[in-house]
């Protein structure tokens, strides 16, 4: 069993559909200690900080909360949540699948579930492999679509809408990048030869940190979560075209079931 600490961002409320998950968490975990079945995890406690849209230092705050406080002290994994996210009732499983090896030593430090952005006139998975930017129209990284689903795939980076990170990476970071900002801070590249340099979130910037460290990243694709903008954006929207959006990064070939799902959505 793995005890995990949760950990959200948010402006002062949340959607009913995030809590529902939450709960769903909560009430399932009471359901299996009453039945004595064993879960594969075990949620001790959670840690939310209110906050506007620049978010770096909420993120550092629960960061910071979770290695800093006494009744975390002994834990390992803190799960980062975003409010605007959907959630299955078996992604907590989901998202331990294989982040130990035989000897039950962590392999997999960082793992991100699979979820999608865009929402405006467009969708493409949050997660990214950097790229020579020189090949590719100045921009350091493309979307990761070679996946198939359920695979575990190594990236360079990925969101933080679903983030299970394990407390010795976060303490080691902590070690090499100074207060206010050791784990997540906006910050800008300028490519050779650009005119302007471009700006990266505070999400793509803890990943910097990380794979300037050399240590892996993965997004376990079999732990899909939702993601609401003016829509719910999901796996069956960007294999599908559901919706009408623009897939700006193209998903492989429709599978049989993908495209049985869409037609009986049409109706």
């Amino acid at each position: 069993m793995e005890p995990v600490v949760l950990g959200w961002v948010d402006p002062g409320e949340v959607s009913a559909r995030f809590m529902r998950s939450v709960l769903h968490w909560v009430w399932a975990q009471e359901r299996d200690v009453a039945s004595g079945k064993e879960s594969t995890y075990r949620l001790v406690g959670h840690i939310r900080i209110e906050s506007g849209p620049r978010i770096a230092p909420a993120r550092n705050t629960i960061v910071r909360t979770f290695l800093n406080d006494e009744k975390f002290k002994d834990l390992e994994w803190l799960l980062m949540v975003d409010a605007d996210m959907t959630f299955p009732d078996d992604f907590l499983e989901r998202i331990f699948n294989d982040v130990r090896n035989a000897e039950g030593k962590v392999k997999r430090p960082i793992v991100g579930g699979l979820y999608f952005g865009g929402g405006h006139d467009a969708i493409f998975p949050c997660a990214y492999r950097f790229v020579d930017p020189k090949t590719n129209g100045g921009e350091i990284s493309q979307y990761v679509t070679d996946f198939t689903p359920g695979e575990i795939v190594e990236v360079d980076a990925c969101g933080t809408g679903a983030l299970l990170m394990h407390r010795d990476t976060l303490e080691y970071l902590a070690t090499l990048h100074a207060e206010p900002t050791p784990w997540f801070a906006e910050s800008q590249y300028k490519p050779e030869g650009a005119e302007q340099a471009q700006e990266f979130g505070e999400d793509y910037t803890f990943c910097m940190r990380l794979r300037h460290q050399e240590i892996p990243i993965f997004v376990n694709t079999g732990a899909v979560a939702g993601h609401m903008k003016m829509v719910e954006l999901n796996e069956t929207m960007w294999r599908t075209g559901l919706h009408g959006l623009n897939n700006v990064a193209p998903a492989p070939a429709v599978t049989r079931q993908m495209r049985r799902r869409s037609e009986r959505a049409k109706v």
